[in-house]
């Protein structure tokens, strides 16, 4: 019986997120973890070509992709301080 440590499975990357070009579906953006914090990637199906598109140490939140598949835009959030309150003063923080 072959032993499995269960730790790999919470390890393993991920892809959370893909998007699709509408004028060329053969080019996508996506969200993966493998390189240890989920950043944005780019990936061409037609030349079997990817790319890692960010390199931010807190990683990114989403990916979008140009309609005509020309470059991909990713969310990130440094300081994680995106939320506000809908009458629009700041946040404070403790």
């Amino acid at each position: 019986m072959t032993r499995i440590d269960w730790r790999a499975r919470y390890r393993a990357p991920a892809i959370s997120e893909i998007v699709w070009a509408s004028e060329r579906p053969e080019r996508l953006g996506a969200i993966s973890s493998e390189n240890g914090t989920e950043q944005a990637w780019a990936l061409d199906l037609s030349t079997r070509s990817r790319r890692q598109a960010s390199f931010e140490g807190v990683g990114a939140e989403e990916v979008h992709i140009l309609a005509d598949g020309s470059g991909i835009v990713w969310w990130l959030d440094v300081s994680g301080d995106e939320a506000r309150p809908l009458d629009g003063d700041p946040v404070r923080r403790r």
